[in-house]
């Protein structure tokens, strides 16, 4: 993107956006942000003329303490594939190597070619206004199956070099070689090198990286060199000092178009910048940000590279052509769902907490979510949710609304349980067998599921119509039975032979000795298990909602004693985090 005229690229963006729904949304978070820096920049005339000494001495203290945190023991990488979606359609059509194309649709690109970034084409650009940066260009449906499928591929060659490798997206990821380092006794420019080369082997795909002492330094350097290219920086202090000082600050992971316009009105441009300007900027920035600004300044950066174990959601979302009736939205609801219990299937997950994110065509996004007493893993279910709060809480009283995107979301995630129904049955404590179907001595009596079980019963009163089912199919059996012994005594015999037709056999949760064949047994068994896991459930939560409101209450209290003591401490002797950072430091 160097070589982009970007004036030009700018100017067709705008022309081909004005008046539209995206322009007008643009245009509102422009202002916003406008007015935010003015609000900023009226605070920076306030000050600007004051002696800001002892705020300079603060931070010069801060970063001495920042960089007694510098750690240059590891050696991280970061890999990032060349034009992903873009290098896996090549290799089934090899003739679009020679023009510019990029993957998605009209609506949204998802990536482009090297070819076609030279025309100002990219990621999270609308397909039309690709095509009046480059009016050949051509557009790719795109295939996220193969995708998937050369990611694997890719993984498993990282998983060679560092097992607990993190995975940032389906083409990114982080690696920490240290350990295969010394193991092999290689630098770690050589054990880039043979990655990206086993990738290439694997895949005929390439791939850029960056090695360096910590993750934010990496991914910096894994983009100097693009595409099919590597950069490697020295675990040394000065070294990092001189290779990020006169960095933009926009090329710092993190920094985007909007906090990069807050700084430049402050007369930051350069990361170099940051230090000049470190007064002003201890003013007006959170503390948090200013930490970070200084964090980017020095070059220091984490260097945890793990891999989530366990997931935490998942999502599916789509960008459709636009939609605004209640029916189509519920339709799209059911999609989505759908495509959401697949990949849950495969995971074996399930979660509590439903969400639902819709963007309109004004490019206004909403998001709201609704967490259940229980999990829920099936479209059906999750549907009801998703359709119940994105019609209530979301859109009820603007319909009829007009919709370009919706995301389905299931959080709070837990495996599934997938104790075998075996496990029961070999648990069962047969002291406890209730007959299910009364003996023919016992006379026409309809309490044979009763006995000795009201306590269970009681339980399961709001959910015995399906139990009615099985309980109905038993009394046919029965009377069929009845109908054909006119004398009990006589036919005792033919009696017996009909019920031994039938295995009996224990239900593994109420402990019922049960006649029914394995239809109506499997159904009866499922009921149960329902049942059962619903109550725990419904008591376990109970149990921590009332536990968690114990201890945030109990938080609370301590918090506030020792903001008290705090406030008589700083009464009696004056001293704050201002007079700490105002030390001086060790000579």
């Amino acid at each position: 993107m160097e070589s982009v005229d970007k004036d030009r690229v700018n100017e067709i963006i705008y022309e081909a956006s004005k008046g539209s729904a995206f322009f007008e949304n643009e245009r509102k978070k422009d202002h916003a942000l406008t007015e935010r820096i003015n609000a900023m920049l009226a605070k920076y005339e306030t000050i600007r003329h004051l002696n800001l000494s002892k705020e300079e001495q603060v931070v010069d203290n801060m970063i001495r303490e920042l960089e007694k945190e510098r750690d240059l023991s590891q050696y991280i990488c970061h890999v990032d594939m060349d034009a992903f979606y873009a290098s896996v359609e090549e290799l089934e059509q090899p003739e679009l190597k020679n023009i510019p194309f990029a993957v998605g649709g009209m609506a949204m690109l998802s990536t482009s070619n090297y070819l076609a970034r030279k025309f100002g084409v990219r990621s999270a650009m609308p397909g039309f206004i690709g095509m009046k940066l480059c009016p050949h260009l051509k557009i790719v449906k795109p295939h996220y199956e193969k995708y998937q499928a050369i990611s694997n591929i890719v993984r498993k060659v990282f998983m060679k070099y560092d097992p607990n490798f993190s995975p940032m997206s389906l083409d990114e990821a982080y690696l920490n070689l240290t350990n295969y380092m010394n193991e092999h006794n290689m630098t770690a420019s050589n054990v880039v090198q043979k990655i990206r080369d086993e990738i290439f082997q694997d895949t005929q795909l390439t791939a850029s990286a960056g090695v360096a002492a910590n993750k934010k330094l990496a991914k910096i350097c894994s983009d100097i060199n693009k595409p099919n290219g590597q950069y490697d920086l020295p675990n040394d202090r000065e070294v990092i000092h001189t290779f990020i000082r006169n960095m933009r600050i926009r090329k710092i992971p993190g920094i985007g178009r909007v906090t990069e316009r807050v700084l430049a009105a402050l007369g930051v441009e350069t990361v170099g910048d940051v230090y000049n300007q470190r007064a002003i900027l201890y003013k007006l920035l959170s503390p948090i940000s200013f930490k970070s600004i200084c964090c980017s300044y020095l070059g220091i950066g984490s260097t945890t590279v793990k891999r989530v174990t366990s997931q935490k959601s998942m999502s599916v979302e789509r960008t459709f052509s636009p939609i605004s009736t209640r029916e189509e939205l519920f339709n799209k609801v059911d999609e989505l769902s759908k495509l959401l219990e697949k990949d849950l299937e495969k995971k074996n997950y399930r979660g509590k907490t439903v969400g639902i994110k819709i963007k309109l065509t004004s490019f206004d996004v909403r998001v709201r979510a609704k967490t259940l007493p229980y999990s829920v893993y099936r479209a059906p279910d999750i549907a009801k949710v998703a359709k119940e709060v994105s019609y209530i809480y979301l859109i009820s009283k603007e319909m009829p609304v007009s919709l370009r995107l919706m995301g389905v979301k299931l959080s709070s995630l837990e495996t599934k349980n997938t104790t075998s129904v075996k496990k029961f049955f070999s648990n069962v404590d047969k002291t406890k067998q209730i007959p299910a179907k009364r003996s023919i001595e016992a006379g026409p009596s309809n309490t044979h599921f009763e006995n000795n079980n009201n306590h269970y019963d009681q339980d399961i009163d709001q959910n015995n119509n399906k139990d009615e089912i099985i309980m109905d199919s038993v009394k046919k059996k029965q009377k069929q039975e009845e109908t054909s012994m006119n004398d009990i005594e006589e036919e005792n015999d033919e009696q017996q032979s009909e019920e031994n037709s039938i295995d009996s056999a224990t239900c593994p949760i109420c402990n019922r000795l049960l006649y029914l064949d394995n239809t109506l047994f499997n159904q009866h068994v499922d009921e149960c298990l329902s049942r059962a896991e619903v109550r725990a459930i419904l008591k376990a939560e109970a149990e921590r909602r009332r536990k968690e409101a114990i201890e945030q209450q109990e938080q609370q209290e301590q918090q506030e004693q020792q903001e008290r003591e705090q406030r008589v401490q700083q009464k009696r002797n004056g001293k704050s985090l201002l007079d700490y950072y105002s030390r001086p430091g060790p000579s």
